[in-house]
Parts: C-alpha cells; structure tokens; sequence
C-alpha cells in the first residue's frame, strides 16, 4: 500500500535521509517552543556525551518509541 507525501517525508526525515532533516520538525514553532527545543537539545550531549540515540530525536522532533513505517 502506497504511502502518502507527509508519510514519506516523515520516512525519509527518520532515515537521515532529508538535506536539512534537523529543520524539519522545528519550522513554524512559536518563539517559546523553539527556545525550549534548542535547551533541550543544548544539554543533552552535555549530560549523556554525543549518543545518537539521544540527540537524533532531538533534532527530527521523533519520538524514538515510536512504530516505525516498515
């Protein structure tokens, strides 16, 4: 079954494999929701070093506990 163009773009956001995926889920937050995104993101690697687990869903704005697509 085919996916649609937002599933798609989710997909290939998760994937790593969107130009500027860490931009994807940031676009048209307000100033306050950014704000808290960026300290969220600015302390992780403080408090857990750089784990990939951690930081991707930062940046992507994706739940990791979340099913995947395939």
């Amino acid at each position: 079954m085919p996916g649609t163009q937002a599933l798609n773009m989710l997909d290939r956001s998760q994937k790593g494999r969107h130009a500027n995926a860490s931009t994807f889920r940031w676009r048209g937050v307000g100033r306050a929701q950014f704000r808290a995104q960026s300290l969220t993101l600015r302390t992780a690697p403080l408090e857990h070093g750089w784990n990939e687990k951690v930081i991707r869903p930062l940046l992507t704005g994706i739940d990791p506990d979340a099913p995947t697509l395939f």
